[in-house]
């Protein structure tokens, strides 16, 4: 399952992207600042 957080490299949406990473499911990481997006995807596996 795809999982859309927007938001998901701020403090909230970061959380979320915590709980979910080991769930199995596919989680699309968006948000206004590309950079800090690919940054934050970068440390997170399963982003």
């Amino acid at each position: 399952m795809k999982i859309l957080i927007l938001g998901g490299y701020g403090v909230f949406g970061g959380r979320l992207v915590q709980l979910l990473a080991g769930q199995g499911l596919d989680l699309i990481v968006a948000g206004r600042d590309l950079q800090r997006a690919r940054a934050f995807c970068a440390t997170h596996p399963g982003t």
